[in-house]
């Protein structure tokens, strides 16, 4: 019987690996499709000093105020950038003990949008500044911030996320899947997140019809 020649054997190879990575993301993404139900899980890793966070954070406004409840969204530090990258982290873990974690984390992001715009100063990027225009007690706040369990939490993040295979920010996954958010729109050379709002939508809708499902089973 002839044999086939070396490169015909590399490259039905590459090809069956090929095969048989599509078919692991198919199944992994068919996964997710099956068993997804409400509020529809949702993790992102950021980092306060990431601009295309800052960025990211205003289509999760928009994620948070069109889904609800439908959704649960957790949202993890991966501090990296620099040294106010941590200071920022331990001041939204801080604020997490006055019941103001969403709101320092919403309210740091806008001040970012505005330094990066122009109409801020980088100081503004200031734990303490931020606390205060929340109205937090800052006393309560800086021993908080200061403190190994507030420490601990921002580091269990960080090791989650690179449990997870975090290489950069930001990073979501839903049912433990990283998700695809956008794509370089050519033109103007901004990214656009298109491709997650359509997934959030459509594993939303899901949801709703798999437990609409259920209850009639």
């Amino acid at each position: 019987m002839k044999k086939l020649p070396t490169s015909a054997w590399i490259m039905l190879s590459l090809l069956i690996g090929a095969v048989l990575i599509i078919l692991l993301v198919l199944t992994s993404n068919n996964k997710i499709l099956s068993n997804v139900k409400l509020p529809v899980e949702i993790t992102e890793f950021f980092d306060y000093q990431c601009s295309h966070c800052a960025e990211f954070s205003k289509v999760m406004r928009e994620i948070e105020d069109e889904y609800g409840d439908n959704i649960d969204i957790q949202y993890k530090n991966f501090p990296f950038i620099n040294d106010n990258s941590f200071a920022l982290a331990y001041g939204a873990e801080a604020a997490r003990e006055q019941g103001k974690f969403l709101e320092y984390h919403h309210l740091t992001f806008e001040i970012f949008n505005q330094v990066l715009e122009g109409t801020a100063d980088i100081s503004a990027m200031d734990p303490v500044e931020i606390a205060t225009q929340l109205g937090l007690d800052l006393e309560k706040f800086e021993t908080d911030r200061a403190s190994d369990e507030v420490k601990a939490r921002v580091t269990a993040d960080y090791n989650l996320g690179n449990t997870m295979g975090v290489t950069g920010t930001p990073s979501v996954f839903i049912g433990g899947q990283l998700i695809d958010l956008g794509e370089v729109d050519t033109t103007t050379g901004q990214i656009t997140y298109d491709k997650f709002r359509n997934t959030v939508s459509r594993l939303v809708d899901l949801a709703i019809q798999n437990e609409q499902n259920s209850q009639t089973e």
